[in-house]
């Protein structure tokens, strides 16, 4: 795949994670909705996504709701989350394929590779699921063909740990026992 397609694909699959959430009827507005679609009905109380967003004045909706992408929730989540141990998971915004868990020593590693180009930039969280334990004490390196690089890591207003990345890399996340706060 050529690298203008691949830079592409993987900016898209970033910004549709917040543009998705857009297309559940929840999540809108009851003015902006049709009142009467054309086809089926509108149910906000189901997790099933427009058929169609509309701009302007028109109501979206009018085709109503779309059956065949009420998996498209899990879908994102099952391929932007990755649980690494009890009580910690990983999310990027880009999309992630050969993920490789290997465990050594004291602590535990995982391996895997970043879609995209090295022209895109990735956000790599571990989430602490239970705020209550201890702080996570991780590190990850980048491999590229001058050797291995320690990532910078920085804490974000949640508390995870968030990386940036380059696309197009193969990474490795080392996770050492915790820490105390």
């Amino acid at each position: 795949i050529r690298p203008s397609v691949r830079l592409l694909l993987s900016e898209y699959v970033r910004y549709a994670l917040d543009r998705a959430w857009s297309y559940y009827p929840a999540n809108l507005p009851a003015a902006m909705l049709a009142g009467k679609p054309r086809n089926g009905h509108i149910d906000r109380n189901l997790a099933i996504p427009l058929e169609d967003l509309q701009e302007g004045w028109s109501h979206s909706g009018q085709v109503g709701q779309e059956v065949y992408g009420s998996g498209c929730a899990f879908v994102m989540t099952t391929r932007h989350y990755r649980r690494l141990r009890d009580g910690v998971l990983c999310y990027c915004d880009y999309p992630l394929f050969d993920f490789v868990k290997k465990s050594r020593g004291r602590g535990q590693t995982w391996s895997f590779n970043i879609a995209g180009t090295r022209e895109g930039r990735s956000r790599i969280r571990l989430i602490r699921t239970d705020p209550s334990r201890p702080v996570l004490n991780a590190a990850l390196f980048s491999h590229t063909s001058r050797g291995r690089k320690k990532l910078t890591c920085a804490q974000s207003a949640e508390g995870h740990l968030e990386f940036s990345v380059r696309g197009e890399q193969h990474v490795e996340l080392r996770m050492l026992p915790d820490r105390k706060g």
